[in-house]
């Protein structure tokens, strides 16, 4: 059977953010760090504090990644970090995944033999 491995180019993307549930004093022991997220939170900059999911898309098949206590300056910094690039890498290999399964079934059905 041959693997189904979509490149980037064919996904589509798309970045979700919401208030992460928890607070930065959670994962922060730096009076300064928690003080300037609380600050940045308070001047509606969600990018301070965020849980992040990352959807990739295929047609109408789509799966997420998830990833929680981020902390950015902007969204601009966020799309440029290594963590956005690590999500989209996770959901790109969980799209694939899906679509292999998805063909493994249906390949099952068309030749119930196998």
């Amino acid at each position: 059977m041959n693997t189904i491995k979509l490149p980037e180019n064919l996904v589509n993307f798309k970045l979700i953010v919401s208030p992460e549930d928890r607070g930065p004093e959670d994962d922060f022991e730096d009076k300064e760090t928690v003080a300037w997220i609380h600050n940045q939170l308070a001047r509606n900059n969600e990018y301070a504090w965020f849980f992040a999911e990352v959807q990739a898309s295929y047609g109408e098949i789509s799966v997420s990644s998830y990833l929680g206590a981020n902390s950015y300056e902007s969204k601009k910094s966020f799309l440029a970090s290594e963590g956005f690039a690590d999500m989209k890498r996770e959901a790109l290999d969980l799209l694939n995944e899906k679509l292999n399964h998805i063909h493994s079934e249906l390949e099952k059905l068309a030749h119930p033999s196998m």
